[in-house]
């Protein structure tokens, strides 16, 4: 095969980590169409050559610090343009489609041609440090060749090892000559050419010509699992599935598809979005092929849908649609759309606040691993707070956390306000960490970016989880017999997703019993999961041991201590672990009991009880019936808790008495703290020329804080004090009158926005002198 080696490594041109950092233009030129590896190191994207005019693709590997160019032509290889990178989620393949004439072998380079091609990237296994592209996109009759129909316009999709690819090309329909529209081949490249199973064709084409005068695409925009089993793609055919008769050995199951209309006799036919597992039959009792994008009655939506993004296990699809049936809530316009398939299939509304839905259209939808975190571009201007209240060319682009039911936008200032809209193409990493996004405005979104030399360029946000775990002191184990259960509490502080990978505890001794950490399964921001333990002590005196959590395909490595002393145990806590109710930050949860019991041979004296964990000031001790007291063998005393969370989030504190020989019992108490902050305002009526004081309590303590009015960016930044009190004062928007709403947002979010009594603002009238007179 053709080999293009590396030909542009620049050290150092990768993005520095920050809030949002953007590529270097002076190397790449404009920048499209981003594709963010699964640990968000990699982005590979579109960029404009600036001497010849055609599509570059560049890769960025963000921890290497270079920028590599990937599809130079080299010499003796025909010029061309190079489209839609795609990267896959383990960061070592790199899938494109372009008209270079790579691949002379199978090629005889005549005529217009657009093909796919992979390569495996340096540091990955079956690279040898050269870039070396494998052509995709073959005949499957015959001596392979390569095709040469493959729809330009439209992008591969390729599973988590890179194995997998799925890419449109013409349809072949009745006589075999090529159709406007397009279908899907599925390449498994573990197989080898020529072989069966090699390329699979996408059943769902109907066999005859459209009778409409609509004008169609056929299938398009492939989305596949990490795995490589389930396939999301937009179709205009309709498609159905006619089960085998289980009383007729002879028959088949049968996918069978009709062209679907369009709103209009001679516009567009109305697309839908499909789910096609490659696994799956209707004899094993399921469907091949799901309508995703189907109304509350099953049917197909009365719009367009398109764009999907799918979730890493295939069960979750996201994608944009203009249909106004597909849930129970009012719309118009595109909005994004978030489909769960389990027993039945759930579908949500993803681009609303509080059941409304965004006031402008939402495109373009990315997912994480999970399903839970989708990033989006939106012109909407009522789904985030404070808005720009002018539009740009592109949109703000959102991340909606469907676990807690909050809607960020990343398209922020360096200062904290909002930019104006200027984004499109948003790619995000397997745990939502890192997004990507092509825009207008970067040097509004960067204070390190340079002005662009002309077109688009690649922004990237890096959003890194902040991790806790709690250290456990287990107390006196008695040695060469197993302790009972513990747990230690992992928090992820937000605002990414955390998604372990293996969870181990390297020393002899020590066992790991279970918990909610699991290898694979996401930590969502604002969540936390528990890992369980027991010791085994191997001889007397001291021991400490560790338990770590480290991340799937991340540099992060969570680690807790668990430490304790091989002897004969005197004391015990119970219970070992407890978990309370929320509680609003400066309030506490009701009290709660916990017991010491003396299971020794002997009186055992309690000199005190000392407070631990990862938040060991958020515990309250009520009243202590422990300290000082002699507790003879079998006797108990009891100690009344309370957490009293400093902020919001997970909170854990670990509870342990201590004796007078220097015997320990612990108990980890697990909590969580929300903020319920409020404002108020001096008046409900002013006019434009009066300023509006505002007032509020409950915030988080020392926090700059952003106040100004719904839909306008003349916000202010605000300091509250040691006691969470914000004070501001406001002029009313400039020329607008009528009931106007005040907003205070934490860039942080750890609080929902929270909006005072509405304003009602008047037009300020001209005063008129009284006559003097005589």
């Amino acid at each position: 095969m053709a080999l293009l080696g590396v030909l542009a490594t620049t050290a150092g041109a990768s993005p520095t980590n920050g809030p949002t950092a953007v590529l270097p233009v002076d190397i790449a030129g404009a920048g499209q169409t981003p594709s963010v590896s699964g640990d968000g190191a990699r982005i590979a994207f579109v960029a404009v050559d600036p001497e010849t005019g055609h599509d570059r693709i560049w890769l960025s590997d963000r921890a290497a610090e270079s920028l590599t160019l990937m599809t130079d032509p080299g010499d003796g290889v025909r010029d061309g343009d190079s489209r839609h990178p795609m990267l896959s989620r383990d960061g070592c393949s790199l899938v494109i489609v372009t008209e270079l004439a790579i691949d002379l072998f199978r090629d005889d380079d005549l005529g217009e041609r657009w093909d796919v091609y992979r390569t495996i990237l340096p540091g990955c296994e079956g690279n040898d440090g050269t870039v070396d592209w494998q052509l995709v996109s073959t005949t499957s009759l015959g001596e392979p060749t390569a095709r040469n129909d493959v729809a330009a316009d439209q992008r591969p999709a390729v599973n988590a090892s890179g194995g997998i690819i799925v890419y449109a090309r013409q349809a072949l329909p009745g006589a075999g000559e090529a159709a406007p529209w397009t279908s899907l081949d599925v390449v498994d490249l573990t197989v080898p050419l020529g072989e069966p199973g090699r390329i699979t064709r996408s059943p769902g084409m109907p066999e005859s010509l459209p009778a409409t005068s609509n004008t169609y695409v056929g299938q398009r925009d492939p989305v596949i699992s990490d795995d490589g089993v389930s396939i999301a793609f937009t179709s205009d055919a309709t498609i159905t599935v006619i089960p085998a008769d289980p009383e007729d050995p002879e028959s088949i199951e049968q996918v069978g598809a009709t062209w679907a209309p369009g709103i209009e006799p001679t516009g567009p036919a109305t697309t839908q979005v499909y789910l096609w597992s490659l696994a799956m039959s209707a004899d094993d009792g399921g469907a091949p092929i799901q309508l995703v994008s189907a109304d509350t009655d099953g049917r197909p939506g009365n719009g367009s849908s398109n764009q999907p993004a799918i979730s890493a296990f295939g069960n979750v699809v996201v994608f944009a649609s203009s249909a106004t049936g597909l849930t129970a809530v009012e719309v118009s316009g595109t909005q994004v759309y978030r489909a769960e398939f389990g027993i039945d299939r759930v579908i949500t509304l993803v681009s609303a606040v509080d059941g409304v839905p965004g006031d402008g259209p939402s495109t373009a939808p990315s997912v994480d691993a999970s399903g839970e975190l989708i990033a989006f571009v939106s012109t909407a201007g009522n789904l985030t707070p404070l808005s720009a209240a002018h539009r740009g060319a592109g949109g703000d682009v959102l991340v909606a956390n469907l676990g807690v039911g909050s809607i960020e936008r990343l398209t922020m200032r360096p200062d904290g306000l909002p930019a104006r809209p200027s984004a499109s193409a948003p790619n995000m990493s397997a745990s939502g960490r890192v997004v990507a996004f092509s825009t207008t405005g970067a040097v509004e979104l960067s204070a390190e970016a340079a002005m662009p030399a002309g077109g688009p360029q690649i922004a990237v946000v890096d959003r890194p989880p902040v991790l806790s775990i709690s250290n456990i002191d287990v107390g006196t184990v008695e040695v060469g017999l197993e302790s009972t259960q513990w747990f230690t509490t992992l928090q992820n502080l937000g605002p990414s997703a955390f998604v372990p990978g293996e969870i181990v505890a390297p020393a002899v001794g020590m066992r790991l019993t279970g918990g909610t950490c699991v290898a694979l399964v996401p930590v969502a921001p604002g969540s936390s999961c528990t890992v369980s333990f027991a010791v085994t002590p191997m001889g007397p005196g001291p021991f400490a041991a560790e338990i770590l959590i480290h991340e799937r395909n991340g540099p992060l490595t969570a680690t807790a201590i668990v430490s304790g002393s091989g002897g004969v145990p005197s004391i015990v806590a119970a219970p070992a672990g407890i978990v309370l109710d929320a509680a609003t930050v400066g309030s506490a949860t009701e009290p709660t009991v916990v017991t010491i019991i003396n299971t020794g041979a002997f009186p055992e004296p309690i000199t005190g009880l000392s407070r631990g964990g990862s938040n060991p000031a958020d515990l309250d001790i009520l009243i202590d019936g422990c300290t000082g007291r002699t507790l003879q063998p079998g006797e108990t005393c009891e100690v009344a808790v309370a957490l009293a969370p400093s902020t919001n989030g997970p909170r854990n504190t670990i509870l342990t008495a201590i004796t007078e020989a220097g015997a320990t019992a612990s108990i980890v108490i697990d909590g969580r703290g929300v903020y319920l902050p409020g404002i108020a305002v001096d008046s409900e009526v002013t006019s434009q020329r009066r300023q509006v004081t505002v007032t509020g309590l409950g915030f988080p303590a020392n926090a700059i804080l952003t106040v100004g009015w719904t839909d306008d960016d003349r916000a202010i930044r605000v300091g509250t004090d040691a006691a969470g009190v914000l004070r501001a004062r406001l002029t009313p928007p400039i020329g607008r009158t009528g009931q106007q709403t005040i907003t205070v947002l934490d860039p942080e979010l750890r609080f929902e926005p929270i909006a005072s009594r509405v304003v009602l603002v008047t037009a300020e009238q001209e005063r008129r002198r009284r006559p003097t007179g005589g």
